[in-house]
């Protein structure tokens, strides 16, 4: 009985039950690969000129705040700060606008792209992904700020 609870987990959770026991790194990447082809992806360059021009998107920090306190963010002031293990508690409340554009980021854009594909299977319906991520942010030269507070 208690080797099918984590099925059941899995089901419950939309994601893929593994084969066997012993293959979890294939398993991660086949929904990887899943949320690749379902998620757009957003290059370094979009986000710089969305960041400098549109100011109609939500910008999603996944991070750790140990993360985010090190190494600071992207936008601190207009960006909403969920870390990935908290994101299906917290995105109700900080995120009441399920229609609203969320480009979610992370270091290296692997979370932020489960974090999206998350968020679209709780009902977000325009999730992006910053596939590049946060390490790629800073490797351009583009300007990172403190963060504003911890999450």
């Amino acid at each position: 009985m208690h080797r099918i609870v984590p099925f059941l987990l899995l089901a419950a959770a939309g994601l893929p039950a593994p084969r066997a026991a012993a293959e979890p790194a294939r398993v991660v990447e086949s929904w990887m690969e899943a949320a690749r082809s379902e998620i757009p992806g957003v290059s370094t360059e979009r986000l710089k000129a969305l960041v400098n021009g549109d100011r109609s998107f939500v910008l999603l920090d996944v991070r750790l705040p140990g993360e985010r306190q090190s190494a600071g963010a992207i936008d601190p002031f207009r960006e909403v700060a969920i870390p990935r293990g908290y994101l299906e508690f917290r995105a109700p409340r900080k995120l009441p606008d399920t229609g609203a554009t969320i480009i979610v980021y992370c270091g290296t854009g692997k979370r932020s792209l489960l974090a999206a594909r998350t968020l679209e299977r709780m009902g977000y319906t325009d999730v992006r992904n910053y596939s590049d991520g946060f390490r790629a942010w800073k490797e351009a030269g583009h300007p990172v700020q403190p963060p504003m507070s911890a999450p």
